[in-house]
């Protein structure tokens, strides 16, 4: 992940300061939602939603993105690209899906995801 600046992380101090999750909740709910990232692997779901994780995690959508930014120091959509990518890197990776279309691994890893967001887009 991204290197953040003395200024970016002050910021980020700042912003929840007022907050009721504090430091070591925070990284206790982030432990829980790594876990949960790997072992239910939510990010599969092209419909995949900040609110929904939350609801999953029984937490509410603010503290989820709370802990997101302050734990992983990115937000909700770079977290869950970035397990659809390694889930694309070891799907490539393996020997079954060797001889399987790069396509068809793009398609399932990333376009999937790309086409909701682009039908929730065209709703707004």
């Amino acid at each position: 992940m991204n290197e953040k600046s003395d200024i970016e992380k002050t910021a980020s101090i700042e912003k929840y300061k007022k907050s009721g999750v504090r430091k070591k909740v925070a990284a206790e709910w982030y432990e829980k939602l790594l876990k949960t990232m790997v072992e239910e692997k939510p990010y599969l779901d092209p419909k995949l939603s900040l609110s929904g994780l939350a609801k999953q995690l029984e937490i509410s959508p603010n503290q989820l993105s709370q802990i997101i930014n302050q734990e992983a120091e990115v937000n909700f959509h770079d977290f869950v690209n970035s397990y659809r990518v390694e889930e694309f890197i070891d799907k490539a990776n393996e020997k079954k899906n060797f001889a399987c279309s790069l396509w068809h691994l793009i398609q399932d890893s990333i376009l999937n995801h790309l086409s909701t967001q682009f039908s929730k887009s065209k709703k707004e």
